[in-house]
């Protein structure tokens, strides 16, 4: 069976399910946003915390990064 053919189906059937249970599509959306705001806020925190001591990161790249 062709790769693409079966990707297709597959995207198709996710966006059938996603639409049929708008719950589960609410709670994905929130969950995803939700994690990405936390590992953003986590970095943030992270690099403020720690005065921007990566290696090979200056404390002037700081305000490019966020």
């Amino acid at each position: 069976m062709n790769l693409a053919v079966l990707f297709w189906a597959e995207l198709r059937r996710e966006f059938v399910l996603l639409f049929r249970y708008p719950f589960e599509l609410v709670t994905r959306l929130v969950w995803n946003l939700g994690f990405a705001l936390l590992v953003f806020y986590g970095f943030k925190a992270d690099v403020m915390a720690s005065g921007g001591s990566l290696p090979g990161f200056e404390s002037n790249q700081l305000g490019q990064l966020l």
